[in-house]
């Protein structure tokens, strides 16, 4: 689960890195479905990241991703979700303030490929992109870590499905 503390000053909780070791072995993981919910009062901020790996990296973050997902407050209105590909961000779509949205992936392990589809909570679009493993040399899975990059973010995320 998700570490979290209570903020004193806002009185919200605030969810930090956490990482879980799935497999010794690994697993090839046909679907990724969670619903998330992010927040922050402050520009440049990023956080809600969520990434299936072969392991569970450093301070620099998870090693051979398969997929590596966050959402992003850039100045003061700009708001985005992003996946991260071979080292580059890809912009997926805009998010709003505290509403939840569904972000469902779909794992192609002969192709090394990844659908992506976000969708807010009460719209009946999503939005899709098909892009390459976040690094092509992940053959496996074997952990899975959810958590904020920068602490003065409130992320919450629920319902996961990794199968």
């Amino acid at each position: 689960g998700l570490a979290r503390t209570l903020d004193p000053n806002t009185q919200k909780l605030r969810a930090y890195k956490c990482g879980t070791k799935m497999a010794p072995s690994g697993v090839r993981p046909a679907v990724l479905h969670y619903r998330m919910r992010f927040g922050t009062d402050r520009g440049n901020r990023g956080g809600g990241a969520v990434s299936v790996a072969w392991g569970l990296g450093n301070d620099k973050g998870p090693e051979l991703p398969a997929v590596f997902i966050f959402a992003s407050r850039e100045g003061k209105c700009s708001r985005f979700l992003f996946c991260k590909i071979l080292g580059h961000l890809v912009q997926m779509c805009p998010w709003e303030e505290d509403r939840w949205f569904t972000v469902r992936t779909f794992f192609n392990w002969e192709t090394k490929m990844v659908k992506i589809q976000v969708q807010q909570e009460g719209e009946d679009n999503f939005y899709e992109t098909e892009q390459k493993f976040a690094d092509q040399r992940c053959e496996e899975i074997r952990s899975m870590l959810v958590y904020n990059m920068t602490t003065d973010c409130e992320a919450t995320i629920t319902d996961v499905i990794l199968a």
